[in-house]
């Protein structure tokens, strides 16, 4: 009996040191041994920074972060093409990364607001992480800041209305910055699930492994039954991407023109003006939140334009994405609503001291001369897309590294598309 306690109590022992090994390391070998898609559904959310390879080790060091929603986060057609691949290049950071060996990393989210993009979701994940006490991850030496204007102005006006109304502040208040400072605080990071956590720090929070392998048994499980019971259903396939239809946008690919999918995201040009003025305010403050909040990080802010805007209109008329108002406008409001939008948000970035770069001239100069959106999702930016982006991402860090630079630089010049 002793002898095979002895034998029991040796490969307990075993097991939990090769456990342990797994447990401290998991950050390290993650990404390297399993493919994109299962670290982006099963690994914790809020802790994926440290899972991302763009940078030297688990713990960016001196890093650049990169703060937005899914362009930010890297959706689009390159990451569908990868998400099969283990450590895949599919976003703006892996090619900074390569390029200047900089240590990179995105907090950006899908669907995230200025509010959200800008300070839930990177003030959430630090303090998640930093309760860990593992990580000792700092504030980033740089933030490059994602505004696109295909949707944030419309999200911000509709987190106005619904989490800085629907709480009750006051419309009165919003440009005073004590106010709006009381409003992230209680409002958004108190209500938060991962600040939340961080304030009671559970074993099971600390056990990333663990609950890594749990989750993919359990997710890989129900695949395999999904998988099974398709095999003796007759119901017939449902693609997660429905073609789209394509009756009335029309632009101009390399002297010809091409009709491409309706629903384009578009600058506000469904938004009435008081609306848009309340969106500027509240991205101006939450600007002002951020410059508090990382008082050290040096801010630079790029401007990427609708998938409209990325194209030269040749239909009278666009098909937009609006699940609220009217999806059928004249094209010709498109280029003014997005040089009204460009400039608003450069003079909100001169008027807090914050770089800004327009990205619209370069990224319509690759789009005139093949898609650079697509072929499935239309909504984001696909290889030849990114890799613009992150050439202009290049320019406005050199220019925030130059300190003699002015930061007010302005919008780009661009000529309609379209005229009645």
């Amino acid at each position: 009996m002793k002898k095979i306690a002895l034998i029991l109590f040796s490969w307990i022992f075993v097991l939990l040191s090769c456990y342990a090994l797994l447990e401290i390391s998991v950050l390290r070998w993650l990404p390297h041994v399993f493919p994109i898609a299962s670290i982006m559904t099963y690994l914790d959310p809020d802790i994926q920074v440290l899972a991302q390879y763009s940078k030297r080790n688990v713990v960016p060091e001196n890093y650049i972060a990169i703060f937005g929603d899914s362009y930010a986060f890297g959706q689009g057609d390159w990451l569908l093409g990868q998400q099969d691949k283990i450590a895949p290049f599919y976003n703006t950071p892996h090619l900074l990364h390569k390029k200047n060996g900089r240590d990179v990393v995105s907090f950006g989210r899908p669907a995230s607001s200025s509010i959200k993009g800008y300070l839930e979701d990177p003030l959430s994940q630090l303090a998640y992480i930093r309760s860990l006490h593992r990580y000792d991850i700092k504030d980033p030496e740089m933030a490059i800041l994602y505004f696109y204007e295909g949707n944030d102005v419309v999200d911000n006006w509709k987190e106005y209305n619904v989490r800085y109304q629907g709480r009750g502040y006051q419309p009165a208040n919003l440009n005073k910055e004590e106010n709006f400072s009381e409003f992230v605080d209680s409002a958004i990071l108190q209500e938060n699930n991962a600040v939340k956590k961080s304030i009671n720090i559970s074993i099971s929070d600390r056990l990333i492994f663990g609950r890594f392998a749990l989750s993919l048994l359990a997710g890989e499980s129900h695949k395999l039954v999904q998988y099974i019971k398709s095999k003796v259903n007759t119901k017939p396939f449902r693609p997660i991407f429905k073609p789209q239809a394509r009756d009335t946008n029309v632009v101009v690919i390399a002297g010809r023109e091409e009709k491409i999918p309706d629903g384009l995201q578009v600058p506000p040009i469904a938004l009435q003006q008081d609306e848009i003025d309340s969106s500027m305010e509240v991205f101006d403050q939450v600007l002002r939140q951020v410059r508090k909040r990382w008082p050290h990080t040096r801010l630079g802010i790029i401007y990427v334009p609708s998938v409209a805007v990325s194209y030269r209109i040749a239909s009278e008329n666009l098909n937009i994405y609006d699940t609220d108002r009217g999806k059928t406008y004249p094209s010709s409001l498109v280029i003014p609503s997005s040089d009204m939008t460009c400039n608003r948000i450069q003079r909100i970035a001169a008027a807090n001291n914050v770089y800004f770069l327009d990205a619209r001239d370069a990224i319509r100069h690759k789009a005139s001369q093949e898609f650079i959106h697509g072929p499935v999702d239309w909504l984001h930016f696909n290889e030849a897309g990114y890799s613009v982006l992150a050439d202009e991402i290049e320019k406005l860090m050199a220019q925030i590294e130059s300190s003699g630079l002015n930061v007010n630089v302005g919008c780009a010049k661009i000529a309609p598309d379209f005229a009645l």
